[in-house]
């Protein structure tokens, strides 16, 4: 049998307690928390991820002629390179993003923060960006094909007045397939919505 290692993370506050998913309470601070088991030899190819950084492989890996020693995994398969770090808050979570454009040697680069909490909603904010982005973006919330598409517009048209109403299904994307969007890190930096759905917009 494989021994296992027990490591405890701090668990957003209403979660419901499930002992069967390692989800339960401290002994001793009362506090929620997450029990995750790892092998205690790690795997060959990566050491098990730690909170709010990018974990570090046993080993660089070389990826079209850049050695990366860490990697973001997402829930739909994707594998990206870069500085990625998540945050856990009181009643949510964000992710930063600093990314830079492929192919160009790091001149172009994009940073960013995804949030959904209960205070905020759901928003992207502190948009930066530097060089002349050359690949096609899109960007803002959508429900998938659950939701309803109006459309896109331009978040540099919209923004920085009271916001606009939608259809809480509504999805509110931007596109600009020859590049950056249009007033990404001058006159969009922060893109709000508060019911964490397409039913109002706003920001600046």
């Amino acid at each position: 049998m494989t021994e296992v290692s027990v490591h405890e993370l701090s668990c957003f506050s209403g979660t419901l307690l499930d002992e069967s998913r390692g989800i339960g309470r401290d002994a001793i601070t009362g506090n929620c928390v997450w029990r995750l088991r790892f092998p205690t030899v790690a795997p060959t190819l990566y050491r098990p991820p730690r909170v709010s950084e990018v974990p570090d492989w046993v080993a660089d890996v070389n990826f079209y002629g850049t050695t990366y020693n860490g990697a973001f995994v997402s829930s739909n398969g994707g594998l990206s390179f870069g500085s990625i770090t998540i945050n856990f808050l009181a009643d949510g979570v964000s992710v930063d993003y600093d990314t830079a454009e492929w192919g160009t040697a790091g001149a172009n680069t994009l940073a960013y923060t995804v949030e959904v909490s209960a205070s905020a909603g759901a928003r992207i904010s502190g948009i930066t960006t530097a060089g002349a982005w050359g690949t096609g973006t899109v960007c803002g919330i959508t429900d998938g094909a659950a939701g309803t598409h109006p459309g896109a517009v331009s978040f540099d048209a919209i923004l920085g007045g009271l916001g606009l109403v939608g259809a809480a299904t509504d999805s509110w994307l931007d596109a600009n397939p020859a590049g950056m969007i249009v007033g990404a890190g001058v006159t969009v930096n922060n893109i709000n919505w508060p019911n964490a759905d397409g039913s109002l917009i706003n920001g600046n």
